[in-house]
């Protein structure tokens, strides 16, 4: 249990799958503010950290065999396109890059995305600490995002999951995969970017097994062999950890969702009992539309006991809840504004 929501969890119903946490969620709507002039005698590191990061610390206790510490973060949206990147867009393609680099779509823009992705990368290279990601690095697909985020992550010590924006963002410049083939090369090239699998991949660390996933559906072709293994991770019998961009919903979170973008009277989750494919279900996953894969997968998690935690992402607020009434559930928020958890695994 993390210390930052232990009233959240102390207060949840015995029938309740998940606690709100609202005090811990950040108001998305408001900018970093930097109002500290730069140090001239201070490292860049120091000033790129001063500036662009708001790291938070939380505790898990997740049966590690000693205790370690990683860089929990997400939705970092770097949104660049080279002039070759424009050439190749249509006019349609045109207009939604622009949008999502003007705010068109209300969210401001991620002005500062690649200044918090390098003092995210600072802050844990200085502390010799992993990265955790939970996905949405880049807002769409371009060669100069994907060129940034190989740079970016040579020779650091990061582990990631998937995330809507890489694999079939909405509104957002760029082409869906229509088929099998189309999408393993997508992939493939994500893949060499991030430098690990992004369909199911391992990492074990001090005897806890992270096992990131995608359930954004960027690998839906072959969703249920994606869900054979993780089953075949959780078989090892390890402490588990999993990572995914989308949390499991529930009625909690999606009243969260509600009340932090009430203005725009938008949601980041369609209504209850009425989710598509593109969200991993939680609570009431047998009456949704969710692919039998997930639900099959939900059930599963259900009876795992060396199931310890889940982090996630995609919500663009900081969020702590329990699946299944006992699992913590962390949502890291916008890391695109210097959001971050700094978490401590026991």
């Amino acid at each position: 249990m993390t210390d930052l929501n232990r009233r959240g969890f102390l207060a949840l119903g015995a029938a309740g799958m998940f606690a709100p946490a609202l005090a811990a969620i950040s108001d998305a709507t408001q900018p970093l503010e930097r109002q500290k002039r730069l140090d001239l005698k201070a490292s860049l590191e120091d000033n790129l950290i001063e500036q662009y990061l708001q790291p938070k610390q939380i505790k898990l206790s997740v049966g590690a065999k000693k205790p370690f510490t990683a860089l929990h973060f997400s939705d970092t949206h770097v949104s660049m396109a080279d002039a070759a990147d424009i050439l190749s867009y249509g006019a349609k393609d045109l207009r939604l890059y622009e949008a999502r680099n003007n705010g068109v779509f209300g969210r401001g823009g991620f002005p500062f995305a690649v200044q918090s992705l390098a003092a995210t990368i600072a802050y844990a290279k200085r502390k010799k600490i992993p990265l955790l990601n939970t996905g949405d690095l880049f807002d769409f697909r371009s060669e100069a995002n994907i060129a940034c985020i190989t740079r970016s992550f040579a020779g650091v010590d990061v582990f990631s999951s998937l995330g809507n924006h890489e694999g079939h963002g909405l509104h957002t410049p760029g082409m869906n995969p229509r088929n099998a083939a189309d999408e393993d090369k997508l992939r493939a090239r994500y893949e060499k970017a991030i430098g690990n699998p992004l369909v199911v991949a391992s990492r074990v660390i001090n005897g806890v097994n992270f096992v990131a996933f995608d359930n954004c559906e960027m690998s839906r072709f072959i969703r249920d062999r994606m869900v054979q293994m993780i089953k075949t991770e959780f078989a090892k019998g390890l402490p588990t950890v999993l990572m995914c961009h989308m949390p499991p919903f529930s009625r909690e979170i999606h009243e969260a969702d509600l009340e932090m973008h009430r203005e725009r009277k938008a949601s980041y989750f369609p209504k209850p009992n009425n989710l598509d494919s593109y969200y991993m279900m939680g609570e009431d996953y047998e009456k949704t539309k969710a692919p039998k894969a997930f639900k099959d997968l939900f059930a599963f998690l259900a009876k795992q006991g060396n199931f310890k935690a889940m982090l996630c992402g995609h919500l663009h607020f900081e969020w702590q809840g329990l699946f299944n009434g006992k699992v913590p559930v962390v949502v890291a928020g916008r890391n695109f504004n210097g959001e971050c958890y700094e978490i401590s695994f026991s």
